[in-house]
């Protein structure tokens, strides 16, 4: 079972038409993935870098972990979720500017960006599900997802947890 079914599985909140919007999106992106283009090669990836899961070590250095999704890869799939959060508001226009510069490259002026953003986007929306039934909180937050991926606004309006 892939994650993406796991998730899909533990939504126990998602109605059957969510679900097959879903999925058939996530074919989607898939067809889409297959066709896309890298400009920065092939690399090491954490799979999930994003500023949660760096540690500051005593001599100050800054260190990646949670590892399980280590892979080799196009390094804009790295680049995503922070120019995502951007997106989101989560980070500001001058934080995200830095770390454009810091990096050298903006992953938003990448052709693959569209499938890039949908998978990032379509990942937080079923981690969310898969957690709406233990944290009724979260279901007003996955309604807004699921209803912007489908008209296209997304990510307008999503929140962080």
């Amino acid at each position: 079972m892939t994650r993406f079914d796991a998730r899909l599985a533990g939504g126990v909140t998602l109605s059957a038409t969510d679900r097959t919007f879903l999925t058939a999106y996530r074919e989607h992106l898939a067809t889409q993935w297959d066709r896309a283009r890298f400009e920065l090669g092939e690399a090491v990836l954490h799979g999930d870098a994003h500023m949660d899961n760096l540690l500051r070590t005593a001599d100050g250095r800054l260190v990646f972990v949670d590892l399980e999704t280590v892979a080799i890869g196009p390094p804009e799939w790295d680049l995503t979720l922070t120019a995502l959060y951007h997106e989101c508001g989560w980070f500001s226009a001058d934080e995200y500017g830095g770390f454009v510069d810091a990096y050298g490259y903006d992953v938003r002026t990448s052709g693959a960006w569209s499938v890039l953003r949908g998978i990032r986007m379509l990942r937080m929306t079923t981690w969310l599900a898969q957690s709406a039934a233990d944290h009724p909180e979260r279901e007003v937050q996955l309604r807004h997802r699921i209803a912007t991926l489908r008209d296209g606004t997304a990510p307008e309006g999503w929140t962080g947890f």
